[in-house]
C-alpha cells in the first residue's frame, strides 16, 4: 500500500511540477506538457511495479 501511495504521491508532484512550469517558462507548449506528464507517470511505474519473484530450485 506504501508503494502505492509513493506512486500517487510522484504523479501528483510532477503534475504540479509541469503546470508550474508550463504556464511559466514555457507558456502553452504542448510537447512540453506531454512530455513532463508522460515522464511523471513511468516514473510512477517504475516505483511501483511489482518486485520479481525468485523461486529457488
Amino acid at each position: 500500500m506504501a508503494l502505492g501511495l509513493l506512486g500517487i504521491l510522484t504523479f501528483v508532484v510532477m503534475w504540479i511540477m509541469t503546470v508550474v512550469v508550463w504556464l511559466t517558462v514555457e507558456p502553452y507548449s504542448i510537447i512540453f506538457f506531454l512530455f513532463v506528464f508522460v515522464l511523471g507517470a513511468l516514473i510512477a511505474a517504475a516505483l511501483t511495479r511489482p518486485k520479481a519473484v525468485v523461486q529457488e530450485a
